[in-house]
């Protein structure tokens, strides 16, 4: 699974690294996967599944999956 973290999440990931690749042998609760990562769920406010928008409480994903979670991103 490709995963990348957009916004300031990559502050929470272990390496502070946006993009990170996992393999997985089932289907995963991408919210647990999450919250194995230290990334507060209440943090993300997108979550995209091979470029669809999802629910992250309601979503599994699998090894070929690419994810995409972004935070509030504002600007001035």
């Amino acid at each position: 699974m490709k995963l990348y973290l957009g916004g300031h999440l990559d502050w929470y990931a272990p390496d502070q690294r946006a993009r990170h690749e996992f393999s997985l042998t089932a289907p995963t609760a991408l919210l647990a996967l999450v919250q194995t990562l230290g990334i507060p769920p209440a943090e993300i406010v997108t979550t995209a599944v091979n470029g669809t928008l999802v629910d992250l409480e309601a979503i599994h994903v699998s090894d070929e999956d690419v994810v995409e979670l972004f935070s509030a991103i504002g600007g001035g």
